[in-house]
């Protein structure tokens, strides 16, 4: 399995820049997105925590 990964790494080379702004930027828009719900919901401060916490991790 390790030598299957090995192989496809060159392939994070030409996708690399993306995957490494997706990894970063995605999750906090998701989280954004998960704490507005929770402000047009009227969430208590732990519900609003926890929704924009599990909308991060959705990506």
């Amino acid at each position: 399995m390790g030598l299957i990964a090995a192989d496809h790494l060159g392939g994070f080379h030409r996708s690399g820049l993306f995957i490494g702004v997706f990894a970063l930027l995605i999750p906090s828009a998701f989280a954004m997105i998960g704490r507005g719900f929770a402000i047009l919901t009227s969430l208590s401060l732990g519900g609003a925590i926890l929704l924009a916490t599990l909308a991060a991790t959705a990506s």
